[in-house]
C-alpha cells in the first residue's frame, strides 16, 4: 500500500493448512518503507499467529467451511468449460510466430502476456517428431539432445518471440525430470522482469530479463555469472557446488536469490546457504546486474 509520504507499506501473510484442510498456525509480517526504497522483507521477523483448535470431530459448520474453501477452483473450472467458447476473441487468428515455439508449461507471466518458450534455431520445425507424450488436453515436447534448441521470451497475445534468454532448457515440462532437471521462472507482480534459471545435476545456468515499451525485450544478462562474483569468495578453495533459488523478483528490478554451498565430495552435503540481493538496471546497451548485499544465513539443522 502506498504510503501519503511516498512510501510503501508492506503486509504478508502465509496461511498453512493440515491435510484435512485445516487452517493451522499462520504467519504475518507487516514492515515500511521510504520513497525508492526496495521492499525487500528478507530480514523482517514472522510473527506466529496462533488460530483456535479446530473441534475433533469437526462441527457440521466447520466442514462446509472447509468444503466451500477447496471446491472452489473446481467450481471455477467448471464454469468455465459450461460457457463454452468466448463470445470474442481479438486474438484467434493471430499467428505470428507461432510455429517457432511452444511455451514452457508453468512459465506464464501474472499478467498473463509473456512467457518463456522452447524453439530451434532451425527455420522448419515438425513439432512432432518432439512428441513426449499427449493427451486431451495438452502435449508435452521434448527436444533433449538437440544442439540448436533457444528458450525464447514471447508475447503470448500476438504470438510473437521477442528474443532468447540465453538458456536452453529442452522441454516444455518445467519438471523436475529424472536426474535434478527443472526450470524455474520467476516474474516481477508488473510483468516486466523475469530470471529464468535450470538445473541438471551439478550443471547451473540463469537468466534476468526486463521486457520494455513495444513491447521488446530490453535485455538479458546471466544470472548465475552475477552471484559468482561474490560468492567465490565464501567458498574459496572448497570443492563445492553451488545451486541458487530465486525468491523475489521486484517491480524495480531487485533479485533475491538464495544459494546453496554443497560440498562435491561428500554427497553434495549442504555446507551453508547465501542471501543475496542484486539488481537488474537499464544502461544505454542493454542490462546489468548489480550487486546489492549478501549475508550468510544460519545453518538449518
Amino acid at each position: 500500500m502506498r504510503l501519503p509520504d511516498g512510501g510503501t507499506q508492506v503486509d504478508e501473510s502465509r496461511d498453512y493448512f493440515s491435510n484435512d484442510g485445516d487452517l493451522v498456525p499462520k504467519l504475518t509480517k507487516s514492515a515500511r518503507f521510504k520513497s525508492g526504497e526496495p521492499t525487500d522483507t528478507g530480514r523482517v521477523s514472522n510473527v506466529v499467529v496462533h488460530l483456535p483448535k479446530p473441534h475433533d470431530p469437526p462441527t457440521q459448520e466447520e466442514r462446509d467451511k472447509t468444503d466451500e474453501t477447496f471446491s472452489k477452483p473446481e467450481q471455477i473450472a467448471d464454469a468455465l468449460k459450461k460457457a463454452g467458447a468466448p463470445v470474442f476473441d481479438p486474438f484467434k487468428n493471430v499467428a505470428g510466430d507461432s510455429d517457432k515455439f511452444r511455451v514452457i508449461h508453468r512459465t506464464v507471466s501474472p499478467d498473463g502476456r509473456y512467457a518463456i518458450a522452447l524453439g530451434f534455431a532451425r527455420e522448419i520445425i515438425n513439432w512432432d517428431d518432439f512428441v513426449r507424450e499427449s493427451s486431451q488436453d495438452e502435449k508435452i515436447y521434448e527436444a533433449k539432445g538437440e544442439e540448436d534448441v533457444r528458450n525464447y521470451v514471447v508475447d503470448l497475445a500476438k504470438q510473437r518471440i521477442l528474443g532468447q534468454t540465453g538458456c536452453d532448457y529442452f522441454s516444455t515440462d518445467p519438471g523436475p525430470l529424472p536426474g535434478r532437471i527443472a526450470c524455474q521462472v520467476e516474474w516481477s507482480p508488473d510483468s516486466a522482469t523475469f530470471v529464468q534459471e535450470w538445473e541438471q545435476k551439478t550443471y547451473e545456468t540463469g537468466a534476468a530479463g526486463k521486457i520494455g515499451a513495444g513491447p521488446k525485450l530490453a535485455g538479458v544478462v546471466d544470472v548465475k555469472k552475477g552471484i559468482d562474483k561474490k560468492t567465490l569468495a565464501y567458498v574459496k578453495n572448497q570443492p563445492a557446488a553451488l545451486w541458487m533459488d530465486v525468491e523475489q523478483v521486484d517491480n524495480d528490478g531487485t533479485i533475491v536469490v538464495r544459494i546453496e554451498v554443497a560440498d562435491w565430495n561428500h554427497d553434495f552435503e549442504v555446507l551453508f546457504s547465501l542471501n543475496e540481493r542484486l539488481r537488474l538496471r537499464e544502461i544505454p546497451s542493454g542490462l546489468r546486474l548489480e550487486n546489492l548485499d549478501i549475508h550468510r544465513l544460519p545453518v538449518e539443522r
